[in-house]
């Protein structure tokens, strides 16, 4: 950046939100090291900044608290010129209503800090775990959407967006229905990693905390029924708050685990596990203690999955037989979870060490007959085309382009 437009950002933010060089603190990539880094406090202040930023050519790249947004990619960004827009200063609630159930909150606020503000209203964040790490902009720079607990038809993750184009504009939704606010502009926010502008604050969905949480938990004699269970409930419209079947070990003597918590209104959460359970049982689970349960559910919280991917219930026996063929001996841990009415999501630890070649080849498993990809490769040709009108230069979060899968599934 030059002396000029970099005295001029100062001049309109301030030296302390305006320096030269990475801030003093660890980054989600040794490999960045930024001309310039910027802690804008508005949506005002992170505009003028990306408004310079264009005006000199210089590449842009934005942080939070740990969301580590774009670190696979960063290596990309080594030895280019380049301005890191940190977001830790726009942080923090704004308004709670909980009469209303939604929450107003800065991109920059951690997870966290969302559930321990809203339980003091006796609600929490919808769509939102609280052990989930980062923050609330890096949350929805990878949610595209969230399926309804009652309906499961995909929803909004939040009720509205402030945000800041490429071009330094920024730009509000309204809390109100679809038709009344002209184009839905804000969906290219939610879920494509910042390539088309940054989050500057959202409102948030909120619910009521449950009456009742209740925890169950068993061992199978085979994923096959541990899945059948699964699918039991959800087909049957108990669907649970939280699900994982687990299978872990070599192939032909994996142990499988099922753990459900379901929660809301102390009758119907009681009737859901009664009704869970019988059904579980009939399938040949065995039912486990509640503190071994507990174990199986923080031991999962704080395990990372190398491979991952949403899979329909009718696709789902083929994408596990990709996992078999995995390099090295398949896989050491597959992870079923957040099932809804269309499918779940699969996570992956590979038993060996993997490869951009092992990973092509799960991808190509999964998708053997190359429709998913055709269907990205057209997404994805949509918005380069409307990337190239927001964001002519390209310069705006160049780690997240092109994307690894348009809708938030990277």
């Amino acid at each position: 950046m030059s002396a000029g437009a970099f005295e001029e950002l100062q001049a309109a933010l301030g030296k302390r939100r305006v320096a030269i060089g990475p801030p003093a603190r660890k980054l989600w990539s040794r490999e960045l090291a930024p001309q310039v880094t910027v802690l804008p406090e508005s949506a005002s202040e992170l505009g003028l900044a990306l408004e310079a930023a264009r005006k000199e050519g210089l590449r842009v790249a934005v942080c939070g608290a740990g969301s580590r947004l774009g670190a696979r990619e960063a290596r990309r960004l080594g030895g280019q010129e380049l301005a890191l827009l940190d977001l830790r200063e726009l942080s923090g609630p704004i308004e709670i209503r909980p009469a209303s159930l939604w929450m107003a909150a800065r991109a920059g606020t951690p997870v966290a800090e969302l559930f321990e503000r809203a339980a003091r209203m006796a609600c929490r964040p919808v769509g939102l775990e609280e052990s989930d790490p980062g923050t609330l902009g890096g949350f929805l720079s990878s949610a595209a959407s969230m399926p309804d607990r009652i309906l499961g038809i995909p929803q909004p993750p939040v009720l509205a967006l402030e945000a800041v184009l490429p071009s330094g504009k920024v730009i509000r939704s309204l809390a109100s229905p679809r038709a009344a606010t002209g184009p839905d502009v804000f969906s290219l926010l939610l879920g494509t990693g910042g390539a088309f502008g940054v989050i500057c604050s959202a409102l948030v969905k909120l619910e009521p905390l449950p009456e009742r949480r209740l925890l169950i938990g068993f061992r199978f004699p085979g994923l096959e029924r541990a899945l059948a269970a699964v699918r039991w409930t959800v087909s049957r419209g108990l669907p649970p708050a939280a699900c994982s079947v687990v299978a872990d070990g070599e192939a032909g003597r994996r142990k499988v685990r099922l753990w459900v918590r379901f929660e809301g209104q102390a009758r119907l959460s009681a009737h859901a596990t009664r009704a869970f359970q019988a059904e579980a049982e009939r399938l040949g689970g065995k039912l486990q203690e509640l503190d071994q349960v507990r174990d199986w559910e923080a031991e999962l919280a704080a395990w990372r999955a190398e491979l991952a991917a949403p899979v329909r219930w009718s696709e789902l026996t083929r994408a596990l037989r990709a996992a078999d063929r995995l390099p090295d001996g398949g896989y050491a841990r597959a992870v079923l979870d957040r099932p809804e009415p269309t499918g779940c999501r699969l996570r992956l630890e590979p038993a060996g060490k993997l490869d951009a070649a092992g990973r092509k080849a799960w991808q190509a498993g999964l998708d053997p007959d190359g429709a998913q990809a055709a269907a990205v490769d057209a997404a994805r040709s949509r918005l380069a085309a409307v990337r190239a009108e927001l964001d002519p230069q390209g310069l705006l979060n160049p780690q997240s382009w092109p994307l690894a899968w348009p809708g938030g599934a990277a």
